[in-house]
């Protein structure tokens, strides 16, 4: 919507600024030019009766040298009412010996007359004022009369100042006329001159405006070379400069739109409210829908543990999710933009790898079963070989085998349980600890003692725990039987005891050891330190694998330090 000058606010403010200045200045000069024509017309009005003055003073000193004070009188009756003035002698003394309009011996002394005592001082004097005696204004002037140097009295002439306020009336109504038809011409030429000059800033807001509806196609022209001008280009530029970047914002914008596209991972952005604001075709695949943008990701993925994540993911600090929906398994990443508060979501397709453990466990689970009948066959009957005296050199061999073989199964079927069992809770019930642990000490007694090793347990007193008698078992026979198998001299000490409201398995040796490189890959399956030294003493690489699964189904925490040639410690902390 562009804004024109109708609702342009600073016109208005300037336009209406400036007629009240040209209001006040009509009215300045209206009083101006009455208070000066005024003045201007008084004194043209003194200079007369001055005059007037001047020519019948001859007249009133001869009679007043004669005394001939009623001759006088009814002289000035007669030129006053020839010539409509008022004319008044007055004697030194401040008495009246005649006057045109009034009996001169009714009338007081004028003596303290204004126009008198200011014709005394400087030979002439005038007064505008009220006269108690004709009851009207009237101006005043007066005059000395003097004969060879002798002051015999003055001679007042005064008028009727009807006539002109009368004439200033007329006079006041034309300037008024006048100023206010220069007012209004003056208005309107400011008016249209002030249009004129806003229309460059009118154009200016339009621009603006279409700018602000999403159109940079927009120019300002100004015809002028004055600040408007300058204001116009530097728009202008502004607008082209951010022309340039929104077509370079748009350029990224659409080069992460086909890169998000091409990502075998669905993406998501997410508002602070949890609103949709932009997804890859990957993101709309999995989840079968459509016009998904403006959408609450909850309408979109129906799980409430993955909502509870999203909603609580500024607070918490969990950045990534288990999510199953649709047949389909995803590792969820999160990542939270504090500057906006908005949230990517990236969405890690785990189905086909799910689906290969799965496969692969069931393999192993199938295979170890299928495996366990005849290993146990094949160990019968090289014990009945043996009763039966048989003597041959394999025998010994074939025996190894066996017992590595049947080890190798007995761990893959205990792996196998414990991994199903990661979707049900273990069973707990309170165990005397120390018992268990020395009763798995006396396992492995005989084969510490072939090898010159001290055993020892310890474990503090009356301590019984909650735990699941089979899985804490596993976990502690593994530990020590690594133990035991990776150490030529010294001693495997395990110890037992609450450390913090936990429950604290350690299981120190002063074997072989573990270089920092391969650290982090001792709970993998299959892998061994030494190859050669665990096919000598039939390991089977899936101990610590099974004693990682067990510390996990007790959200527990296993912390390994070794160093090597000098030995290891496995500690393992169980809530």
């Amino acid at each position: 919507m562009a804004i024109s000058l109708k609702g342009n606010k600073i016109f208005k403010k300037i336009l209406f600024f400036v007629a009240i200045l040209l209001f006040v200045f009509s009215l300045f000069s209206i009083a101006v030019n009455y208070t000066v024509f005024k003045s201007i017309y008084i004194k043209v009005l003194i200079n007369d009766l001055k005059n007037d003055a001047l020519i019948y003073s001859k007249e009133v000193v001869s009679y007043l040298k004669n005394k001939d004070f009623k001759g006088l009188d009814r002289e000035v009756k007669r030129i006053g009412k020839k010539t409509g003035l008022r004319i008044t002698v007055i004697l030194l003394d401040g008495k009246v010996v005649a006057d045109s309009n009034y009996n001169p011996l009714k009338m007081e002394n004028h003596k303290n007359r204004p126009e008198v005592i200011d014709s005394l001082k400087g030979g002439f004097g005038y007064s505008i004022r009220f006269s108690h005696t004709l009851k009207k204004k009237l101006l005043y002037v007066a005059m000395p009369l003097k004969s060879n140097g002798e002051s015999l009295g003055f001679i007042r002439i005064s008028t009727f100042l009807t006539g002109i306020e009368k004439t200033l009336t007329l006079f006041s109504k034309t300037i008024i006329f006048i100023t206010l038809v220069l007012f209004l011409i003056s208005s309107l030429i400011l008016f249209f001159y002030f249009k004129s000059l806003f229309k460059p800033l009118d154009r200016m807001l339009e621009a603006i405006n279409n700018v602000k509806d999403g159109n940079l196609d927009v120019e300002v022209y100004v015809k002028s070379d004055d600040e408007f001008a300058v204001i116009a280009n530097g728009f202008n530029n502004m607008v082209n400069a951010l022309k340039r970047d929104v077509s370079i914002i748009e350029q990224e914008k659409n080069r992460l739109k086909v890169l998000t596209n091409s990502l075998n991972e669905a993406v998501v952005l997410l508002d602070r409210e949890g609103r949709i604001l932009f997804s890859n075709n990957r993101f709309s695949k999995v989840f079968n829908v459509n016009e998904i943008s403006g959408k609450f990701i909850w309408e979109v993925i129906r799980d409430n543990d993955f909502v509870s994540f999203v909603k609580n993911l500024e607070h918490s600090g969990k950045k990534s999710f288990k999510l199953k929906i649709n047949n389909y398994y995803f590792d969820v990443s999160a990542s939270f933009l504090e500057e906006s508060g908005e949230i990517l979501l990236t969405f890690y397709d785990l189905t086909e790898k799910v689906k290969l453990q799965k496969m692969k466990k069931d393999f192993v689970a199938n295979a170890t079963h299928e495996l366990k009948t005849p290993i146990t066959i094949l160990k019968g009957f090289v014990e009945t070989m043996k009763n039966d005296g048989v003597d041959s050199p394999y025998l010994p061999l074939i025996e190894s085998n066996i017992e590595r073989m049947a080890r190798l199964i007995n761990d893959l079927l205990i792996l196998s349980r414990l991994e199903d069992s990661k979707v049900k809770k273990i069973e707990r019930e309170e165990t005397d600890i120390c018992q268990l642990v020395n009763s798995i000490a006396l396992l492995f007694k005989k084969k510490a003692e072939s090898k010159n090793l001290e055993l020892k347990v310890m474990c503090q007193e009356n301590l019984f725990f909650h735990i699941d008698r089979f899985t804490f078992e596993q976990l502690l026979i593994n530990l020590v039987d690594n133990a035991v198998r990776y150490t030529e001299k010294g001693y495997v000490e395990v110890l037992c005891k609450i450390e913090n409201s936990r429950l604290l398995v350690s299981v120190k040796d002063t074997g072989i050891g573990i270089s920092e490189d391969k650290l982090g890959r001792i709970f993998e399956r299959f892998y061994v330190v030494d190859k050669s030294r665990s096919k000598k003493s039939g390991g089977t690489g899936l101990g610590l694998s099974i004693v990682k699964h067990i510390v996990e189904l007790y959200s527990g925490e296993i912390i390994v330090e070794s160093r090597l040639n000098k030995g290891s410690v496995f500690k393992v902390y169980i809530s």
